[in-house]
C-alpha cells in the first residue's frame, strides 16, 4: 500500500503535472544541439553560443520570474508558468528560426519551467507529515522523465520531423495546465504572502534550515555534475566503453526511479535525521568515486554509477525538507529560489572544474586520478556535514 500522501488526489495531480512538464522539457532539450547543427546548419561556434545561452536561461530565468510568483496565489502562479513554457516551445515549433525568436523562446521556457519548479516544490513542503515522501515522489518523477524524455525527443526528431519535440513539449505543458485545473482549490490554499521579495530572501537566510540546505545543495551539485560533465569522457577514453554510455545513464535513472520510495520508507522507519541521510549520501558518492579510481574498468563503472544513484536518493529529499520544514508558507518560494541558486552555483563550479581537470589529465592517461580527487572531495563533504549540521532527530537541526 502507498502512504496516504500518495493516495491523495491533489498531490498526485501535482506530481503528474510536474512529471509531464519535465518529460516534454527534456525531450526538447535532448535534441536542441542536433536541431541547431543538423537542421538549421548553424556554424558550430554560433550553435555552441546558443546552447550555452539556453542552458543559462533554463537555470537563471526562474529567478527573474520568482518575485512575481511570490505575489501570486499558487494556482495563478502555476498557470502563468505553464503558459510561459508552452508559448516558448510553441515559438520554437512553428516560427521560422531567427536569433531574436530563439532568445525570446528560451527565456519564456526558462521562466515557465523554472518557475513551475519553484512553485511545485513550495507546495510539496505542505504539512510536516509525509513531507519527505512528497519530495521523494518529485525526485522519482524527475528521474523517470530523465529516462524517457530524451527517448521520446530523439524518436520524434528522427521520425516526425526536427521540430516535433518542441510541439510535444508544448502539448505536455498544456496537458499539465489541464491537470492543474482539476486540483481542488482548497489544496492549493496559501496562508499568506511575503512582505517584499528581497526582504524575504534576507529573512530566509536567518533560518538555519535554509543555510544548511544552501551548503548541502552546492556540494551535491558539485559532485552530481561530474557524472554528466566528466564521465562521458571517462567512459570513452579511460574505459574504452563508449557503447555502454547510454546503458550507464539508463542504469542511473532506473535505480533512482525504482529505489527512491523504498529508500525513503526505510529512512522514515528508522527515523533517520537529515544529517544521517545526507552524510550517508556523500559517503556513497565517495565509495563510488573511490572504486573507479582504484579499479578503472567498465564493470566497476557500474559500481560508481550505483554509488552516485544511491546518493541521489539519499540527499535531495532531506535537503528540500530542510527548507520546507524551516520556513513558513509565505517564504517558501524565496527559500527554494535560494536553494536552486545554490544548485546552479555548485553545478557551475563542478562542470568547470571537472571539464578543466579532465582536459588536463586525459591526454596524459591520468584521468583515474580525478576520481581519487572526487573521493577526497566527498570525504570533505562528509566531514563538513558532520561538523556543520547538528540535531538529535528529523524534526529540527541547527547550523553553526
Amino acid at each position: 500500500m502507498f502512504p496516504v500522501w500518495l493516495r491523495e488526489r491533489a498531490f498526485g495531480l501535482v506530481v503528474s503535472e510536474w512529471g509531464l512538464c519535465t518529460v516534454g522539457h527534456l525531450a526538447a532539450v535532448s535534441i536542441l544541439s542536433l536541431y541547431l547543427l543538423t537542421t538549421l546548419r548553424l556554424p558550430p561556434g554560433l550553435a555552441a553560443g546558443l546552447i550555452l545561452f539556453a542552458t543559462l536561461s533554463f537555470r537563471v530565468a526562474r529567478f527573474l520570474i520568482a518575485p512575481l510568483l511570490d505575489r501570486l496565489s499558487p494556482r495563478p502562479a502555476l498557470l502563468l508558468c505553464l503558459a510561459s513554457g508552452a508559448c516558448g516551445y510553441l515559438l520554437l515549433g512553428i516560427l521560422p528560426y531567427s536569433g531574436a525568436s530563439f532568445v525570446v523562446a528560451v527565456l519564456l521556457v526558462g521562466a515557465g519551467f523554472g518557475g513551475n519548479t519553484l512553485r511545485v516544490y513550495a507546495l510539496a513542503s505542505g504539512r510536516e507529515e509525509g513531507r519527505l515522501y512528497r519530495y521523494s515522489a518529485l525526485n522519482v518523477a524527475t528521474n523517470v522523465a530523465a529516462a524517457i524524455g530524451p527517448l521520446f525527443g530523439t524518436w520524434l526528431f528522427l521520425h516526425l520531423g526536427p521540430r516535433s519535440p518542441f510541439v510535444m513539449a508544448t502539448a505536455t505543458f498544456a496537458a499539465a495546465a489541464v491537470l492543474l485545473l482539476r486540483v481542488p482549490g482548497e489544496s492549493l490554499a496559501q496562508a499568506g504572502r511575503s512582505a517584499g521579495w528581497f526582504r524575504s530572501l534576507g529573512t530566509c537566510l536567518t533560518y538555519s534550515g535554509v543555510r544548511q540546505s544552501i551548503v548541502v545543495r552546492m556540494l551535491l551539485f558539485l559532485l552530481t555534475s561530474q557524472l554528466y560533465a566528466v564521465f562521458p569522457l571517462a567512459a570513452t577514453r579511460m574505459l574504452g566503453a563508449a557503447g555502454l554510455l547510454g546503458i550507464y545513464f539508463t542504469f542511473n535513472a532506473l535505480l533512482v526511479s525504482v529505489g527512491q520510495i523504498p529508500v525513503t520508507r526505510l529512512a522514515m522507519a528508522l527515523a533517520a535525521s537529515p544529517r544521517v541521510l545526507i552524510t550517508a549520501g556523500f559517503a556513497s558518492y565517495g565509495l563510488g568515486f573511490l572504486s573507479l579510481w582504484l579499479w578503472p574498468t567498465s564493470a566497476v563503472a557500474f559500481v560508481m554509477v550505483a554509488g552516485c544513484s544511491l546518493a541521489e536518493m539519499l540527499i535531495p529529499p532531506p535537503t528540500d525538507s530542510l527548507v520546507g520544514g524551516a520556513l513558513p508558507e509565505p517564504l517558501r518560494v524565496a527559500g527554494f529560489t535560494l536553494n536552486m541558486l545554490a544548485a546552479a552555483v555548485g553545478e557551475g563550479v563542478g562542470v568547470f572544474s571537472g571539464v578543466w581537470a579532465a582536459g588536463q589529465l586525459s591526454p596524459r592517461g591520468q584521468l583515474p586520478l580525478w576520481y581519487g580527487v572526487l573521493a577526497l572531495a566527498s570525504l570533505a563533504a562528509v566531514v563538513m556535514v558532520v561538523l556543520v549540521v547538528r540535531g538529535p532527530g528529523p524534526a529540527r537541526v541547527v547550523i553553526d
